[in-house]
């Protein structure tokens, strides 16, 4: 692809239990009256807005067959495709800046994740 950008599909989530335990601390740290039924809640929201950002690429894709490409492993879902696609959904909020794109990686230590995903063991 010619004029092609990097970007990532970062879901807000990142295991079940640990992710409803964090809305649990969330809510009872504020004081919640009802503290399981506010954390559903804000649990509901998190994955909310992550079917947003789902629907905004598959959208993407529907307009754009065959542009977009997805790279999803274990711990990221990297998102390619023709720069100005990219821009759009950096602009929307839905992608965000590619760790892969121009000096970003030399800016930061990689974290365990992402040296496991190219083969280094923690």
């Amino acid at each position: 692809m010619a004029d092609t950008a990097h970007a990532e599909l970062r879901l807000p989530y990142f295991k079940q239990g640990d992710d409803l335990a964090g809305c649990l601390a969330q809510v009872e740290k504020a004081g919640a009256a009802n503290p399981l039924a506010a954390a559903l809640g804000l649990h509901v929201e998190v994955l909310e807005n992550a079917i947003v950002d789902l629907k905004r690429l598959q959208l993407a894709a529907l307009a754009n067959p065959g542009q977009l490409l997805v790279d999803a492993c274990t711990h990221r879902i990297g998102v390619s495709g023709p720069a100005s696609l990219i821009e759009d959904l950096l602009a929307a909020g839905t992608l965000d800046a590619s760790p892969l794109d121009g000096d970003a990686v030399e800016d930061r230590p990689l974290d365990p994740y992402e040296l496991e995903d190219r083969g280094v063991s923690r």
